[in-house]
């Protein structure tokens, strides 16, 4: 689900989301120049099991292996028309997951339990991945919606992955070399308001 959004309908939607109990995963700013990749990230990272190094890992977490897995990420390329209004956004949205572990492997005569050498174990990652492109006026934003993401729980006894519902909001202004705003919200509602249209053609 796609939405474009102006700045007096962005704050009022984001109260209403927190109040229904939303969590946010992070807030993160960039300036970049016009037509220049960026990368943002999310700051929760879960670490995913990859190596265990005896059977103490059944008993010492100290002896695991684990790689971090970070979720999600978004590429961004704001490109400026020559209109001076309009941005041209291109969004990568990547969702990595992880999906579980293969089964073990069985060796006749051998009991997991027994294996003292290095083991390697096998997670599975699944990568959902977006690429869209949007037209939009100084200062609006872009909502991601739908995107199902699978989010880790600790309970503090057991941890559980638990299905909810990921929105990525990015707002893009043009701003000058000293980072001020190049266009007031009084002049963008004025240019709306001509071209009877809440988003650019």
């Amino acid at each position: 689900v796609v939405e474009i959004i102006s700045p007096d309908k962005f704050k009022p939607l984001l109260r209403q989301l927190e109040n229904d109990g939303a969590e946010t995963l992070a807030e993160p700013e960039a300036i970049s120049g016009s037509g220049r990749q960026m990368q943002m990230r999310a700051t929760d990272l879960q670490y995913v099991l990859t190596h265990f190094l005896s059977a103490e890992a059944r008993t010492n977490p100290a002896v695991f292996q684990t790689e971090p897995l970070i979720c999600p990420t978004i590429d961004l390329v704001p490109s400026v028309l020559a209109d001076g209004y309009t941005i041209n956004l291109k969004l990568i949205p990547q969702l990595l997951e992880f999906d579980g572990y293969a089964p073990a492997p069985t060796v006749p005569g051998i009991m997991a339990s027994n294996v003292v050498t290095p083991l390697t174990v096998l997670p599975h990652f699944a990568v959902r991945e977006l690429v869209m492109t949007v037209n939009i006026w100084d200062n609006q934003t872009v909502v991601l919606g739908n995107l199902r993401s699978k989010f880790f729980v600790d309970t503090g006894k057991n941890s559980s992955v638990v299905n909810k519902e990921l929105m990525i909001f990015v707002t893009t202004t043009i701003v000058d070399p000293a980072g001020n705003r190049v266009h007031s919200d009084d002049e963008m509602r004025q240019l709306q308001e001509q071209a009877r249209s809440e988003v650019p053609p």
